[in-house]
C-alpha cells in the first residue's frame, strides 16, 4: 500500500472500513501530502506485518486527529518511522503509547514540523535498536509536554543532530535532563 493516496491533494475523506490489510508490509507514504483531510479514522487498519511505515501521514497538514488506541493498529513488526507525522502541522496532541518500536531502526524527521503540537505521548517506546533519530523533533516548536519513557534512550544511536533544532526552550531545558539523550542532540548540523 505504499504510496496509495500519495498526493491526493484534493482528498477530504477516505473510508477504509472494507480494507484488509493483513499481509500488507508496506504502508510507506500512504496519505502522504493527503493535505485537506481533517479526518482519518485508522481503526480499520490491521497492520500486524507491516515492516515500514514511514511518511505515512506526512504533510497531512490539515489533519486534526489520529487515535491509535485500538488493538489493530500494531507497530511491533515496523523497522522505519522516519518521516510518519511529518508535516502535520494540524495535530495538537498525539498518544502513541500503544506503539511497540522495539524492532525500529529510523525514527529520523518522526515529528519534524509538528508547529501545533503540543503534547506527545511516547512513554513506551523502546529504542534500543533505533539508529537513526536526525531531526525527529525538529520544528517543534510549540512542543510543551513529552512524555518519554525509561526505555527512549539514544546513547547507542549514530545520528541524533537536529533531534530538537527549533524547539523551545522549556522543551530543550527539560529534556538536558535526561541523562538517556546524548548531548549531541540539541546540536544543529
Amino acid at each position: 500500500m505504499n504510496n496509495m493516496f500519495y498526493f491526493c491533494e484534493s482528498l477530504q475523506e477516505i473510508n477504509l472500513k472494507q480494507f484488509n490489510t493483513n499481509n500488507v508490509v508496506d504502508m510507506s507514504f500512504m496519505f502522504y501530502n493527503c493535505k485537506n483531510i481533517k479526518q482519518l479514522n485508522i481503526s480499520y487498519l490491521y497492520t500486524p506485518k507491516v515492516a515500514d511505515m514511514s511518511c505515512m501521514f506526512g504533510e497531512c497538514a490539515q489533519l486534526e486527529q489520529l487515535d491509535f488506541n485500538n488493538n489493530k493498529f500494531t507497530t511491533s513488526n515496523v523497522l522505519n518511522m522516519s518521516g510518519m507525522f511529518m508535516g502535520c502541522n494540524s495535530l495538537k496532541e498525539l498518544e502513541l503509547s500503544n506503539f511497540n518500536t522495539d524492532k525500529v531502526t529510523n525514527m529520523s524527521w518522526m515529528f519534524y514540523k509538528c508547529l501545533n503540537l503540543k503534547e506527545l505521548v511516547i512513554t513506551n517506546f523502546n529504542t534500543n535498536k533505533t539508529n537513526d533519530f536526525y531531526s525527529m523533533f525538529s520544528g517543534c516548536n510549540n512542543l510543551m509536554m513529552l512524555n518519554i519513557g525509561p526505555k527512549f534512550n539514544t546513547n547507542n544511536a549514530k545520528d541524533v543532530f537536529n533531534m530538537f533544532s527549533n524547539c523551545n526552550d522549556y522543551l530543550i531545558k527539560k529534556i538536558k535532563e535526561n541523562k538517556n539523550i546524548k548531548y549531541e542532540a540539541f546540536i544543529d548540523m
